[in-house]
């Protein structure tokens, strides 16, 4: 069964078999390397790199646990800009991991919504203030300026004239 443009639903037998064989050429490559750069310390440097590479990431995994709880919190509280602040420093402290940057782009998100809403809030609030309206014989756009100054809104007129439809049978 074939698709628009000549293109087939599922690809060939025979790109599974390149794909498999390149990865088993590739794959041991990289292997062998880690090896001879591994092969290139004495087993006392080696134990010292374990020890010391031990304790820091324990330090950075302690680190990040609290940045993420005091992230949480502050997102609950909805205190969107310090939980960004809390997110740049995880970031400045080179706990760049996929965590990090998913507390630095929900802090980022959450900021920008909360100021829509704030805004959204705000013209809803100007939206249901009551007017007085009294116009006899005023031009419109006159009639827009004064409903506007009173809800402190900005309202713009549209200056296209609508294009009159044909009624056709």
């Amino acid at each position: 069964m074939k698709l628009g443009q000549g293109s087939l639903k599922r690809p060939p037998w025979w790109c599974w078999i390149v794909m498999l064989l390149m990865a088993a050429l590739t794959l041991p490559g990289a292997a062998m390397v880690a090896a001879a750069k591994d092969k290139s310390k004495t087993p006392a440097s080696r134990q010292t790199d374990l020890q010391a590479g031990g304790t820091s990431t324990e330090n950075k995994s302690k680190k990040l646990a609290g940045l993420v709880a005091s992230f949480n919190a502050l997102i609950e509280e909805k205190k969107y800009a310090e939980a960004e602040a809390v997110a740049k420093r995880a970031l400045k402290l080179n706990l760049n991991t996929p965590v990090v940057q998913l507390m630095l782009k929900q802090a980022r998100f959450a900021r920008r919504i909360g100021e829509q809403s704030a805004i959204e809030r705000e013209i809803d609030q100007n939206l249901e203030r009551k007017i007085s309206l009294d116009f006899d014989m005023t031009p419109i756009h006159k009639a827009v300026q004064h409903i506007a100054s009173q809800c402190g809104l900005n309202i713009v007129l549209s200056t296209k004239r609508p294009q009159r439809r044909r009624n056709r049978l």
